[in-house]
């Protein structure tokens, strides 16, 4: 049997259910970048950052004046050859000591000592010369005295008529003769003498150059360059290497000349190099120059270092801080911490927990610190100014005064 649906049930339509509302992905992005923009704000403003940072105590101010300079010695020389020749010996080499009077280098002497042998045969010759002019004079003086004894005799007997005239002018004349001979022989001696002391002179002059053929150190120090090697051809004053007294290097540094009237021999200096950073050396002014660079206006000093740097070299660059006067109980901060914005100085300084800007006038500096003159009050604490911000919220560790 069939049974009708109702009219009703058969007239309804079922209604689709609704589908699920997506989400676009723009959403999901916006939500993101909220999180980590609220999280970057409350990191970079709520979290304490750990800072380093000073506490203002008034202290004693060493103040200085800056300049740069050069390492140089006051005692050093080009050591060159006084000889022509041959380079066959080179003892020393950079960095080395030497004492005075060490030889450094040897130059060819074969030719100057070949010389030297005939000047000293020259200089026997002559003074065997002597010796014969000696006993030539020798003779001379028998012969006079004979001649003299045999021309007295012919006098007396002259005058007694005991003998001819003829006779008496003959012991005359070999008298005289006897007497030019023994003066012949004197002079003949003065030749031999005087060509002995010129050949004596040559063989020093010879002997002078073959010790000018050995290099010497002229004082003590060190070998700082090597300009020749075994081989070379040297002529008479080409340099061979140039030493160095160590105890005469100074710093040669240049200042203003407004601040020469502040400056004076004995005030204690500060030394820094590039090459070994963070680390000072300490001195004194040995002298001031006298000469004012008319270009630049400044004036140089010379520098005497207590202890040299472990490896120095003639040129080196340095920076002298000269202390010239001492400020008694005066706000400072270490120089690290004064910075410039628009052409003003000025701190990072806390204020409640959070650091802020101040604008501050800067007075005498020394080597590390610096006067504050306005701006800040002792027991305040200022910022190393390297990732500080405006009100950022920091946590000061280990602060220096």
């Amino acid at each position: 049997m069939n049974v009708q649906q109702p009219v009703n049930s058969l007239l309804t339509v079922d209604r689709p259910q609704p589908r699920p509302r997506r989400i676009s992905p723009a959403f999901w992005l916006m939500a993101v970048l909220g999180v980590g923009a609220a999280g970057f704000l409350a990191f970079r403003y709520l979290y304490p950052h750990s800072v380093e940072g000073a506490t203002i105590v008034p202290s004693n101010l060493a103040v200085s004046v800056s300049g740069p300079g050069t390492l140089d010695a006051t005692n050093k020389i080009v050591v060159s050859s006084r000889s022509q020749g041959r380079l066959t010996e080179i003892t020393v080499d950079r960095n080395d000591a030497v004492t005075a009077g060490q030889i450094l280098a040897r130059i060819e002497s074969y030719d100057l000592r070949h010389q030297l042998a005939a000047a000293q045969a020259s200089e026997q010759a002559a003074i065997r010369a002597i010796e014969v002019a000696k006993a030539g004079r020798t003779r001379s003086d028998a012969a006079l005295v004979n001649a003299r004894n045999n021309y007295q005799r012919q006098a007396v007997l002259l005058d007694k008529g005991f003998t001819s005239r003829q006779n008496f002018d003959a012991a005359e004349a070999t008298f005289r003769q006897a007497v030019a001979d023994l003066a012949h022989d004197d002079q003949a001696i003065e030749q031999a003498r005087s060509q002995a002391q010129s050949a004596a002179a040559n063989v020093g002059v010879v002997q002078a150059q073959i010790d000018d053929t050995i290099v010497r150190a002229p004082f003590p120090g060190i070998v700082v360059s090597r300009d020749r090697n075994v081989g070379d051809t040297l002529t008479i004053g080409a340099s061979i290497l140039q030493l160095v007294d160590p105890a005469t290097i100074v710093l040669t540094a240049r200042f203003d000349e407004s601040t020469m009237q502040s400056m004076k021999p004995g005030q204690p200096v500060c030394i820094s190099f590039g090459s070994q950073a963070g680390k000072n050396l300490s001195g004194h002014v040995l002298r001031l120059g006298r000469i004012v660079d008319t270009e630049t206006r400044e004036f140089t000093l010379d520098v005497k270092l207590d202890t040299l740097p472990e490896n120095w070299a003639l040129g080196q660059r340095g920076l002298a801080s000269v202390t010239v006067a001492t400020l008694a109980q005066v706000p400072t901060v270490p120089k690290s911490f004064l910075v410039r914005r628009h052409g003003q100085a000025g701190l990072w300084v806390v204020e409640g927990g959070r650091a802020h800007w101040r604008t501050v006038e800067p007075g005498a500096a020394g080597v590390h610190r610096v006067e504050i003159r306005r701006g800040l009050a002792p027991g305040e604490i200022t910022l190393v100014p390297d990732g500080i911000y405006r009100f950022m919220r920091v946590q000061v560790r280990g602060a220096p005064t």
